[in-house]
């Protein structure tokens, strides 16, 4: 889990990106270090109002980790 300043549809954000290694997935690690991040961003939210994550569409575990910690689906991006 790390996350890092970028700037997304014109606006000052944090971005998010995670991997879990194979032994710890399916016991909650994802979603646990996805509310921690939350926390910590809040705790140093400087200027950055949003927090963002891109997973694959198509990897569920992924995107059911950034929902389960309070994130919420704005949209689909296409490159």
């Amino acid at each position: 889990m790390c996350c890092w300043k970028t700037t997304w549809r014109d606006q000052d954000v944090f971005e998010a990106g995670w991997f879990i290694v194979p032994e710890a997935q399916g016991r909650g690690a994802g979603s646990a270090a996805v509310k921690h991040l939350i926390d910590d961003t809040r705790a140093h939210v400087q200027r950055r109002r949003l927090l963002t994550a891109f997973p694959d569409e198509h990897n569920a575990p992924s995107n059911d980790s950034s929902l389960s910690g309070a994130c919420r689906h704005l949209a689909r991006v296409v490159d």
